[in-house]
């Protein structure tokens, strides 16, 4: 397991993930809502593998 980054949040979400009934910890654990299908699962987990913890978010310019 790798840990998940700053950048996870916005990851899930241009996947259209956010939102779906799982849960995660800062060391890359998942938990899965019985109500989440397979394919589900399996697109938490790619965004997952692709994601890079060492990516930082944009600096706020405000």
């Amino acid at each position: 397991m790798k840990k998940i980054g700053e950048t996870f949040v916005s990851e899930l979400l241009a996947a259209g993930l956010l939102g779906l009934p799982f849960a995660w910890g800062e060391d890359g654990a998942f938990q899965f809502d019985e109500r989440m299908t397979p394919e589900q699962i399996d697109q938490v987990e790619a965004v997952y593998a692709a994601h890079d913890p060492t990516k930082k978010l944009p600096a706020d310019p405000m």
